[in-house]
């Protein structure tokens, strides 16, 4: 790719790339939501979550949100560690209250293993949940690395 389809005629980068580069940077996340988790002693995270759209299932709303912002960034920073998502339907009305909207933590050692019951809880209590389990680390500013959205030319 040569650096002219990368910036435009006025040394900025192209809208299309300035969207990649925000994608990638919210996909690292930042100090407060990037965390690392023990890989010896974690090995997969479960989710079950109801996604079905003509039914709206209030008690769903946290989890969906924690599935869409936390945990794609927790992928990111945890590649030794397999997260796993099950989407449930449900036929009728009654059977969402049988549906088990939780977050299994499975470890290698069967007694460290847990779950996490997700129904009518915010997003933010799910991954401090989630994190107080793990006892995951927190990343620093240092460890986590953003693409700049300056365009610098080099000269030759």
């Amino acid at each position: 790719m040569s650096l002219r389809s990368l910036g435009t005629p006025t040394k900025k980068y192209s809208p299309r790339l300035l969207k990649q580069i925000d994608r990638v940077n919210k996909l690292r996340g930042t100090p407060e939501t990037s965390y690392k988790f023990d890989a010896s002693k974690i090995k997969e995270v479960e989710l079950f979550v109801y996604r079905q759209k003509p039914i709206v299932f209030q008690p769903a709303k946290g989890l969906k949100s924690f599935l869409k912002d936390s945990l794609p960034t927790l992928r990111y920073h945890n590649p030794d560690i397999q997260f796993t998502v099950t989407n449930i339907k449900a036929e009728l009305e009654d059977e969402l209250k049988k549906i088990p909207l939780k977050l299994n933590i499975k470890a290698h050692n069967e007694s460290d293993s847990s779950s996490i019951e997700c129904a009518n809880q915010p997003p933010h209590w799910i991954l401090s949940e989630l994190v107080k389990r793990t006892k995951a680390r927190q990343m620093t500013a240092e460890e986590i690395p953003l693409i700049e959205r300056t365009y610098k030319v080099k000269k030759w």
